[in-house]
C-alpha cells in the first residue's frame, strides 16, 4: 500500500488533494510536523481493519484473564500491575 509523507503546512494548503489521494487511492499520509509524525490520514477500510484487530487483541486477553483463575485467591495490586504492564 502506498504510503506518503507531508509536512503539515503543506497538507493544509492541499487539504482536498491530501483527502483525495486518501479516498480514491487509498494512500496512507503521515503528518509531519517540525520533522516530527504527528498524525495519519488512512482509509476508512483501515480504520475497520485496526478495529478489529484490537477487538480481537481485547477478546484474547479476556480469555486469558479467565483462564488465571481468579476464583483462587485474590491477587495483589502489584502483581496486576506487572501483568498488565500499568507503570506507577
Amino acid at each position: 500500500m502506498l504510503r506518503r509523507i507531508v509536512h503539515a503546512a503543506d497538507a493544509r494548503e492541499r487539504w482536498s488533494d491530501v483527502l483525495n489521494r486518501v479516498f480514491h487511492a487509498g494512500e496512507r499520509i503521515i503528518i509531519v510536523r517540525h520533522g516530527r509524525e504527528v498524525a495519519a490520514m488512512i482509509p476508512v477500510e483501515d480504520v475497520a481493519l485496526l478495529d478489529h484487530l484490537i477487538d480481537r487483541d481485547d477478546i484474547e486477553t479476556a480469555r486469558r484473564v479467565v483462564g488465571m483463575g481468579y476464583s483462587q485467591r485474590p491477587r495483589p495490586w502489584s502483581e496486576f500491575k506487572c501483568y498488565w504492564g500499568i507503570e506507577g
